[in-house]
């Protein structure tokens, strides 16, 4: 039950913070620094295609498949693997909340500050009862590669699962690379470290050979 509370923390980690993360065609290593809940990460990202690996720390990663939505968590230490589909992701989600999927506010606030070597502004972004703090790059490379990959995977069935907490991407002025998520008095902050451009084996997006699978744990759908 310890193992499948830390996959339920990854999931809502990632279901928020995905969408400001950079998910982009290229081949890339993305390192973020996040914290959610109290509980702090240092998760590393990679991406190939639409295929996503997200490394937690050294005992936990999770594979997520952007054209279906199906996700992995793997157990380093047991050599298992959790499967769970777009069915049982909708089932932790919360339902959205009357205005939640209203028209989002993007506010400029004027602050700056430098990030990971980019200068950055900070933006205001509001959606229903939940508020984003975002520290904006403008010069950030590959932003234009970054936005149309994040509309396919909004619009696809990750975005889909959970619309009330998506965030609309061309409504922004460049790469957000600092976000703080406030929902409903629970928060979560996100850093992007570094990115690196370089070729990832298609082994490194699939469970192992070695690894067992287990089943997923029933559990109610969250309190409303």
């Amino acid at each position: 039950m310890r193992v499948y509370r830390k996959s339920m923390f990854s999931s809502r980690v990632l279901a928020v913070l995905l969408l400001t993360s950079s998910f982009l065609r290229a081949d890339l290593v993305i390192v973020q620094d996040v914290d959610a809940m109290g509980q702090q990460v240092s998760m590393t990202l990679k991406t190939k295609g639409t295929m996503m690996r997200v490394d937690l720390n050294p005992k936990m990663s999770i594979l997520i498949d952007g054209a279906t939505g199906d996700m992995k968590t793997l157990m380093h230490d047991q050599k298992m693997f959790m499967s769970m589909n777009m069915d049982a992701m909708k089932g932790m989600m919360p339902a959205p909340k009357p205005g939640s999927t209203a028209k989002p506010i993007l506010q400029a606030l004027g602050n700056k500050q430098k990030i990971s070597g980019y200068d950055t502004e900070e933006y205001l972004y509001t959606q229903g009862d939940t508020v984003s703090h975002l520290w904006i790059a403008k010069d950030f490379p590959h932003f234009d590669a970054f936005v149309k990959t994040m509309e396919t995977l909004r619009k696809g069935p990750i975005g889909q699962m959970s619309p009330q907490m998506q965030m609309d991407m061309t409504q922004l002025p460049g790469m957000p690379l600092k976000t703080i998520l406030d929902m409903g008095g629970k928060s979560g902050t996100s850093i992007v470290k570094s990115v690196e451009e370089k070729d990832l084996d298609p082994s490194d997006f699939v469970a192992p050979a070695d690894y067992k699978s287990f089943a997923m744990p029933t559990i109610p759908p969250p309190a409303q």
